[in-house]
């Protein structure tokens, strides 16, 4: 879907992803992507923040993250998110 920029059906299949596998840290990691891609940057936070409790591996989610809290004008926290992500 995102490739072919149809966010908002990609937004539609990502979120019944995370409602029906909601352990899939994949899941979370692509529905905070679509949400932050479509501006809803303050609804992307908990899904990164999901994905990372889920898999404290998934780099992708980690600098994501970050991005949304620099995005929100939130520094200190994007400062203490990638010290966690060390």
């Amino acid at each position: 879907y995102e490739r072919r920029g149809q966010q908002a059906e990609a937004l539609r299949a990502f979120e019944a992803a995370a409602r029906y596998a909601p352990n899939l840290p994949e899941a979370r990691l692509r529905l905070a992507e679509t949400r932050r891609a479509l501006g809803r940057v303050a609804e992307s936070v908990p899904e990164y923040e999901a994905a990372v409790a889920l898999d404290p591996a998934l780099g992708d989610a980690w600098v994501g993250g970050a991005q949304a809290l620099v995005a929100l004008g939130r520094t200190a926290d994007a400062r203490q998110w990638i010290t966690r992500a060390r």
